[in-house]
């Protein structure tokens, strides 16, 4: 895998995306505003300009690949979407003008709201004290535009973040289900989020993402009805991909042809 690389204008940006390009991912992400876990960072300075972005933009798109970028803040946000960036990950810091060109654009959120949420569900003397003030200031208006981007129609697609922290670990993703209903989603929204408009977001709604003919048989299942329960998808209970079952109460797995 590439690793994280630094490049400073849009030709040095423009060489990176092509080296990362050739490694033959899908994706491609750039960090746009400071990280909120980074000690000295400022999550709301933009890191680059919109030529850096739109290099960055540019090779992905030649390449078939999709741009996300790492951002909080109304400026970065912006500067993304008219770069030609896919997705905004984070975005907890956008204002009014940046939810109306994500809709108008048809930029992808992915909120990733138990990176940060959870930080004010754990023990306060576990968190870094920089760490939770920091998410104080990009959660401050969070709810309110969270809910104008769904009333403008904004394609909002479940992500995560997760990673080997104790408030966000692998194996925990559908906890993300609970703070997308405390942020004003309804179940069925929430399961569309990380079904229907997830696999939009990755362009393999042909594939995946729901149950229909000539498509993978990716499936799972659970006890409880998730449009009463949501909590009911941390508990599952059967786990079918591409027809091979993986989990079913221990069993061997097989395959349904």
């Amino acid at each position: 895998m590439t690793p994280t690389m630094v490049a400073d204008g849009p030709d040095e940006v423009r060489k990176a995306a092509r080296i990362i390009a050739k490694e033959h991912v899908d994706h491609m992400k750039l960090f746009l505003t400071g990280v909120v876990g980074s000690i000295g960072d400022l999550p709301n300075v933009s890191k680059f300009t919109e030529a850096e972005l739109k290099a960055a933009a540019d090779v992905a798109k030649d390449e078939g690949l999709i741009s996300g970028v790492h951002c909080y803040g109304p400026d970065g946000i912006k500067k993304a979407i008219r770069a030609g960036i896919d997705t905004i990950e984070h975005g907890t810091m956008m204002d009014e003008e940046s939810v109306e060109m994500m809709a108008e654009h048809g930029t992808y959120l992915v909120p990733t709201l138990l990176a940060l949420y959870s930080t004010f569900d754990m023990d306060p003397a576990k968190v870094r004290p920089d760490i939770l003030e920091k998410t104080k200031i990009v959660t401050a208006n969070h709810k309110e535009m969270f809910h104008l981007a769904m009333d403008r129609g904004v394609k909002i697609a479940f992500g995560t973040d997760a990673i080997d922290f104790d408030d966000n670990m692998h194996g925990d993703q559908a906890r993300e289900f609970r703070y997308m209903l405390r942020m004003g989603m309804n179940n069925r929204e929430a399961l569309r989020a990380a079904t229907t408009t997830a696999a939009s977001l990755v362009r393999m709604e042909d594939k995946i993402g729901s149950l229909e003919p000539g498509k993978y048989a990716d499936i799972i299942a659970v006890k409880e009805n998730p449009l009463e329960d949501i909590t009911t998808m941390e508990r599952v209970d059967f786990v079918m991909k591409d027809g091979v079952v993986y989990k079913e109460n221990s069993k061997t797995p097989y395959r349904i042809d």
